[in-house]
């Protein structure tokens, strides 16, 4: 049984993402360890040990904080995108959050369609914040 669902995420609350070897650039998180449709990190609260992400197919983890997530994207005509962070708890996994692109005052529609030229403009910018922590050795 999973916990309750924080409605909020401290804002200075580390997030750690499991990254695979080629979304890894030396010490630069590259875009494409960044799922638009909800990038999955562990929470510190849940689990402050940031190498329990480095399962399976993952090397090495990257942190980002809320606070250091970029400024929206504005966009002409249309509400800026943002990234926010949601509280996911799962069974096996209780630290689980995503990070997502929301629409400012229109909140996260699974639905909703992003423009190419914002998908690569997103994932840049959110993949810059991301700070390479570790790496396995084997």
């Amino acid at each position: 049984m999973s916990r309750p669902v924080d409605i909020e995420i401290p804002i200075d609350e580390i997030l750690y993402r499991g990254l695979l070897s080629e979304w890894i650039d030396g010490e630069q998180v590259l875009p494409d360890a960044i799922d638009l449709e909800g990038t999955s990190v562990n929470r510190d609260k849940y689990n402050p040990d940031r190498m329990a992400v480095i399962k399976g197919p993952f090397v090495g983890v990257a942190s980002v904080r809320i606070c250091d997530f970029p400024a929206p994207l504005d966009r002409h005509n249309a509400p800026a995108y943002r990234f926010e962070a949601f509280d996911c708890p799962e069974p096996g996994n209780q630290a689980h959050a995503e990070i997502r692109p929301v629409r400012q005052g229109l909140g996260w529609n699974e639905n909703h369609k992003i423009a190419l030229g914002n998908k690569r403009l997103l994932k840049e910018s959110l993949a810059a914040k991301m700070r390479v922590l570790a790496l396995t050795t084997t």
